[in-house]
Parts: C-alpha cells; structure tokens; sequence
C-alpha cells in the first residue's frame, strides 16, 4: 500500500511537471496581461546561418509562453502574499489594505533617489528651452508631472519602507521651473485637494492594483488643459460619473494575471465624436493625431501612460490633437499650427530629463558681444545628424542663469546658437578624465537647424553669464550637407 503511494506521488508531480507543456502542445495561449513586450518565438537559423543565441532566445520564449503561465503565476504568488504578506515580483510592493505600489517609485519615495540640484537646474533649463522653442512656433507652453501613487498615498505604504528625507525630486524641480518661468501645472497640489474631498467620501483617486490615477483625479488634468486652450468645454462634473467594479490594474496583473479585477472603475460619459487619423492605432501607435468639427483649437501633447486615459475627452473637445510618447521629445513638428504644447511626465521618469538630447532646432543668438576669457572645453559632431556635442569646465556654471552656447565659423560668417545643458554619452569618457567628479554638469549638445548652408564650419564653446562672455578655441568642424536658405544676420 505505501509503494502504491509512492508511485501515485511521483506520478502526480511528472504529470505536474508536464501538464504546461502538454497544454502548450495542445495550443494553449495565454494572453499578455503584463504591460511588457512578450519574448517572440526564436528561429534556429538567421537567414543561412544557424543562430548560436538560439537557446537563450528559446528559453525566454518558454519562460513567457509555457501553458497554464498565467494560472501557475497567480497561484505562486496568492500563496506567497497570504503566508509571508508579499509576492515573488518584484515589481510589485504590497501596501496596507491591499494597496499595490509600482516598486520603480521606492526611490522617489524615500527619498534615496533624489537628484543634485545641479542635475535639477539642468532639467529646468532643458525645459524651459523647450518652452521657448514652443513658443517662438506660436504655440502657449505648459509643463506637468503627474504624482507617482506614493506621494499621493503615502498612508497606505508599508511600514517597513521608511522615508530618509521628505525632499522630493518633484517639488524641487518645480521651484526651479517657476524661477524660471516656465508655466507648471502643480497636479500634486490638485490632487492633494481632491484626495482630502474624496477621502471624506470613503473614495480613491488611484486604482487600488495599478499605478495610475482613475477619473476621479486624471479629469482634473483634462480640466488644466482646457483652461489652457480656453472656450467653452465639457467639465465633467460628478453628475456624470459611472461606477463599475470590474477593473484589474496593471499591477494586478503582473501578480494575479489569471484573476478577473473586482475594483472599482470609475468614467464620464459620454465622450466621443473625434476621428483618428491615418488609420493609426492609439494602442500601439507612439504618435497619433485626433480631430473633429468642434472647433479649430489644437494641441500637441506630449505624455505617457498616465493620459492614456483621457484621449477620449481631450480628443473630443479639441478641434485637433497630436499624441506623442517619444522620448526624447521631437519638437521639429511643433510649427504645424498647434495652439498650445503641453509635456505631462510622470514622477519617476524626472531624471531621464538630463540623459537624453530632445530634437529640437537650435535657437540663434543675437547681440553676443565680446568674449573676455577662456574656458577649458572639448566638442565632437555627429554630421549626419546636424548635432554638435562637448563639455567644458563647469566648476562655477549656474543652470538658471548661465547660456551655453557654440559658434559656429564658415567663410567669414559667424553664428552662435544656444546649446542644452547636458551631456551625451560619447563624451562621458573624456569629461570623466578632465573635470573629475563634476563630469555630469559639464555638458552641453545642440542640434543645428536645417536651414544651414551649405559648407564647412569650425565650432567653439561659449558660455554666457550676464556680466561677461568666456570661450574656447576651435573644438573641431562640421560640414552642412543639407542644402538650406542662408541664416540672416
């Protein structure tokens, strides 16, 4: 009788074993609930030759595609949370009350991922030259960040998760946004307002198993935006609000994706009456373009996942609108005529505001004067793109109040264009050797506008301060290809 217990033992763990790969066989297919591209199905062979990745290309594969993936997953990690109050992904943080928070935001949270104020006058500057090159098109400039779950909860974190400080990436770079300028719609202040009405209410205005925000909060975005545009709009009142409770998340989903979502789910309807144009498709589309005959208004507007949400009441209040989750951001289409520019940025993203160059066209200087002194600077070009990279001794340079510039040399003709405030990765190296541990705030990259003539010009580093201008010698040459109308002096 014990043999026949042993044998029935082994015989249930084998067919456990192979039941996700017989249900695979059987043409089992899981749905892709994780927010993530899945592993594709790997090829032995690249055209002729035979593919030496293809075993670790193929055990990804399996690793997303096994049968029964989804149910196994769920499973894990139900028993996980109810013996040890937490599960085996670790993109999931598990809060007071079944709260789910996006682990990527711990940092922010805590305060261990805070930038330098170096870094953030950087990102302000970076922004408010976005700013100005929206608004030389025509175009009225805003900028956001919309609050990770966290700081807007911060009462359902778990206890174990201490904060090391209260200072916030966010709320810094605010403060240098608004010395400088730059219109910033405060979402966190909005939201802080409404969280207290809703709370009164026993409301959220943050899915309880996903990272964004519901209606409740992203309306009041909506609102910001149509303020901005102005006219008369739709404003979504309470009175139209439709509650359902069959809402998943997608953080619900990386740890239960074989569970149906029973959370509340909250709309305002209706909202339509817009075209998509060009056949694209907002799911999958980075960019995309929506318009209707209300009226001529348009917008360009770029964001991320946090106003997914929204497309339908933008789109259908807006005469036109143009969608974009390219990053870095690519302003050269700004001049279409748009009404207003707006960049909404999630909180945990800030610090990819300093690694990467937007496409944007330079912005000619006018009335530089003389050059007083030098500064140690170093610089390449990248001729098929038009962009201009360097760094330069930044041991006394102030984001806010300093312009970095290159001027440019051809013939006799002489141009300066401003530059941004960072610095890209092929020159990491040789600032690393030459400023030590200020190498990051030393940058400074530009692209050329495409109205350049034709021709070779030499560059230099110019750095601009109210007082005095200090520069380099020649740092190299660039030769224009493209054949363009003649800069006017």
């Amino acid at each position: 009788m014990r043999k026949a217990l042993k044998y029935a033992f082994v015989a249930a763990m084998v067919a456990l074993c192979l039941l996700p790969l017989a249900s695979m066989l059987c043409g089992y297919q899981g749905k892709n609930l994780e927010n993530r591209p899945l592993a594709q199905e790997p090829s032995l062979f690249n055209g002729d030759k035979l593919n030496t990745q293809f075993p670790i290309e193929f055990d990804d594969y399996f690793d997303d595609h096994f049968g029964l993936r989804e149910e196994m997953v769920t499973l894990i990690n139900a028993l996980t949370e109810a013996i040890f109050g937490d599960t085996l992904n670790d993109k999931v943080v598990i809060g007071k009350d079944d709260m789910y928070f996006y682990s990527e935001t711990m940092g922010d949270y805590t305060g261990t991922a805070l930038l330098s104020d170096g870094e953030l006058m950087r990102a302000a500057k970076i922004i408010k030259l976005l700013s100005d090159s929206a608004e030389t098109s025509g175009a009225t400039f805003a900028f956001t960040i919309a609050p990770n779950k966290n700081s807007i909860y911060p009462e359902y974190m778990p206890d174990y998760i201490l904060k090391a400080t209260d200072e916030t990436n966010r709320e810094r770079l605010a403060g240098y946004l608004r010395e400088l300028g730059v219109d910033y719609i405060d979402l966190y202040g909005e939201l802080t307002a409404l969280k207290a009405q809703a709370d009164e209410k026993g409301e959220l205005i943050y899915y309880v198993h996903d990272t964004h925000w519901n209606m409740r909060g992203a309306i009041l975005f909506y609102r910001d935006i149509m303020d901005r545009l102005g006219g008369e709009y739709e404003p979504y009142d309470d009175s139209r609000l439709s509650v359902s409770y069959d809402y998943s998340g997608d953080l619900h989903c990386f740890v239960s994706p074989a569970a149906e979502g029973q959370f509340e789910d909250v709309s305002y309807l209706p909202a339509g009456g817009y075209e998509i144009a060009d056949k694209k498709n907002p799911e999958r589309d980075s960019v995309f373009e929506t318009y209707n005959d209300k009226n001529s208004l348009s917008l360009m507007l770029y964001r991320d996942s946090f106003v997914k949400v929204l497309v339908p009441y933008i789109s259908s209040e807006v005469g036109r609108v143009r969608y974009s989750t390219v990053f870095p951001y690519d302003f050269t289409d700004i001049g279409d005529g748009f009404d207003a520019v707006i960049i909404e940025l999630v909180e945990r993203n800030i610090p990819n505001l300093t690694k990467h160059l937007p496409t944007v066209y330079a912005n000619r200087l006018e009335g530089i004067g003389d050059i007083t002194g030098d500064v140690e600077a170093y610089g390449r070009c990248d001729k098929k793109k038009g962009r201009i990279f360097g760094c330069f001794d930044a041991y006394d340079y102030n984001p806010l109040t300093d312009t970095l510039a290159v001027m440019l040399n051809c013939g006799g003709r002489t141009y300066v264009y401003e530059a941004f405030p960072m610095l890209d990765s092929s020159m990491e190296v040789l600032a690393r050797e030459h400023f030590g541990d200020a190498y990051a705030q030393s940058g400074f990259a530009l692209t050329l506008p495409e109205d350049m003539t034709q021709g070779e010009y030499s560059f230099s580093f110019i750095l601009l301060r109210s007082d005095t201008a200090v520069g380099s010698g020649e740092l190299g040459t660039i030769t224009i290809e493209l054949q363009g109308g003649l800069p006017p002096f």
